[in-house]
């Protein structure tokens, strides 16, 4: 079942495809909605609504740079937004692969039954609400200050309080004073654990992880 409500983006030149949608998908949901944007606005981040379904008929065959280009804006601009791509004819699997690659969470064929595209938006619709919840409560189940948040890199990273307080221009004792209630927001009882805990709920990016 959707999560009420959505609201499509169909990326497209084709006004008849937009109908289609509408009555199809009106069948299933009363609450889904589907707007029209060309491929030749200049669109910006809030154009683009709960799900956006890209046409790539016309794109695939004439202009395969500006579809990757317009992927690659379209999940610049909204991050976590899910994005279809709807085809007449089957993607080759490299081509699949690529699409993948950059941020498209699924390829739904124009032939397909409706129902088909409806469990997609489904699923779609259901990753995205959770994501959007995770990202808008994990500040307010540990309110963490955007100092605590640095301060907790720092120690993903391996720096001692002496160093994170050179670093941030802070006396060591502020320092202590800081880990002190990063650990009580996070309720652990080490820096290791705050660590683990930190990169579950996403404060400490992993991949930012420099090691002393």
């Amino acid at each position: 079942m959707i999560n009420l409500p959505v609201t499509i983006t169909l990326l497209s030149e084709q006004e008849i495809l937009l109908q289609g949608l509408k009555e199809s998908l009106s069948k299933y949901h009363k609450e889904i909605d589907v707007v029209l944007l060309s491929y030749k606005s200049l669109f910006k981040k809030e154009d683009i609504r709960d799900i956006t379904i890209i046409d790539i008929d016309y794109l695939i065959f004439s202009n395969r740079t500006k579809l990757h280009n317009i992927i690659l804006e379209l999940k610049r601009q909204c991050p976590n937004a899910p994005l279809i791509l709807y085809s007449t004819y089957p993607c080759h699997p490299m081509s699949a692969e690529k699409f993948f690659s950059v941020g498209v969470n699924a390829i739904v064929l124009k032939k397909d039954p409706v129902d088909k595209l409806y469990s997609v938006l489904s699923l779609l619709s259901i990753q995205n609400d959770l994501v959007l919840k995770e990202k808008n409560t994990k500040n307010s189940i540990f309110d963490l200050t955007e100092k605590e948040i640095v301060i907790l890199q720092k120690i993903a990273d391996g720096f001692k309080n002496k160093d994170i307080a050179r670093l941030m221009n802070l006396s060591i004792s502020s320092v202590e004073s800081y880990i002190a209630r990063i650990f009580e927001k996070l309720e652990v009882n080490s820096r290791m654990q705050a660590v683990v805990k930190g990169i579950y709920y996403h404060f400490i990016d992993i991949d930012a992880v420099n090691y002393q």
